[in-house]
């Protein structure tokens, strides 16, 4: 029966091979195979990006969100929902969303969101 190793001692492997230590040195140091630990690697390396660090099961949620969002963005762009809204309409809920307290978007995201040139 194969020897069933728990996730955190898992991912200290993972660690170590990230900071350098090659594949053929865990395996023969820990002896296990490298065959597990390439399969190690694929389950729990990290994804690196600006400022954060992403598992794979992260970074597979994340993908699916995007994926989500811009098939809903797509929807509500097929359906001409915004365009259809009078320009000044559009110029005036950009400059509300522009000056909320909470805004955290650019003039350019508000227009692009809003399709006004």
């Amino acid at each position: 029966m194969p020897v069933q190793y728990p996730e955190v001692f898992k991912i200290n492997i993972i660690r170590r091979y990230e900071s350098g230590e090659k594949i053929k040195d865990l395996s023969q140091e820990l002896h296990i195979s490298q065959s597990t630990l390439y399969r190690w690697r694929k389950e729990y390396r990290t994804i690196q990006a600006p400022g954060h660090s992403y598992t794979p099961a992260e970074f597979d949620s994340l993908s699916r969100r995007l994926q989500k969002a811009e098939h809903e963005l797509e929807v509500i762009r097929l359906s001409n929902y915004i365009t259809e809204e009078p320009r000044q309409k559009r110029l005036s809920t950009l400059e509300e969303l522009y000056h909320h307290p909470d805004n955290s978007y650019s003039v350019h995201e508000l227009c692009d969101a809003l399709s006004i040139p």
